[in-house]
């Protein structure tokens, strides 16, 4: 009767440690489901040899939940202007996913794949999947406007379960969110913009910075990150 159950839990948990670049040391089986003997049985004989110790915890119902108020209690905690500010719980991950936006087609890319409007759109990593991130750690890039007519930029925002990817229509390219830009100062030379995206604590923030006149644009992003 578990058996499908048992089959998914222990799937995704294979894609878990194939996901994983270093050596898993634990496993914590917690949850309601955690207490069967059936299921502790099954994920000890398939992942014995690759993880040394797998155990459940005390009370492993309770884990959740008492996780999930440390976790709530912390961002409270490490508010700005808290008293006895206490360290926040979660103070670096390690991202999921590698994300970017595009960008167009440079000298040297192929031609065959360029759209009807004679582009080729590329993917321009800032964040890389396995990179540890702290809690508001910003990546950025300096970037361009392709004419100096050009009086807006919309930046695509991808992210790809790959560790690195160079173009936005390759497969398990997925696409975000998008941020459009203002660009008044026409025929302004090259007008630098700086684009970054900030990982906070449960959100993505992308924002847009014109070098040349300081107008910041800037959109949160709820994603699982």
């Amino acid at each position: 009767m578990f058996d499908s159950v048992v089959g998914r839990i222990i799937k995704m948990i294979h894609m878990q440690l194939d996901n994983n670049r270093e050596t898993c040391s634990a496993m914590l089986l917690v949850g309601g489901l955690s207490q069967s003997k059936y299921l502790q049985e099954r994920i000890k004989q398939e992942f014995q040899h690759r993880v040394k110790n797998i155990s459940v915890p005390l009370q492993p119902i309770a884990a959740i939940s008492r996780g999930a108020a440390l976790y709530g209690l912390s961002m409270i905690n490490s508010a700005p202007n808290f008293e006895n500010s206490h360290k926040f719980v979660i103070n670096e991950r390690v991202l999921k996913y590698t994300y970017g936006i595009s960008h167009v087609w440079k000298k040297g890319d192929p031609i065959e794949r360029r759209r009807s409007n004679g582009r080729i759109h590329k993917f321009l990593s800032l964040a890389q999947r396995g990179t540890v991130v702290e809690i508001n750690q910003e990546f950025t890039s300096m970037i361009f406007p392709i004419s100096s007519t050009q009086s807006a930029v919309d930046f695509l925002i991808y992210f790809t379960a790959k560790y690195s990817a160079q173009y936005i229509d390759e497969d398990g390219m997925e696409k975000l969110e998008s941020l459009l830009i203002s660009l008044p100062d026409v025929h302004y030379g090259r007008r630098p913009i700086l684009f970054g995206l900030t990982f906070g604590r449960m959100e993505i923030t992308a924002s847009a910075k014109n070098q040349l006149n300081g107008q910041n644009y800037q959109t949160t992003l709820k994603f699982d990150i």
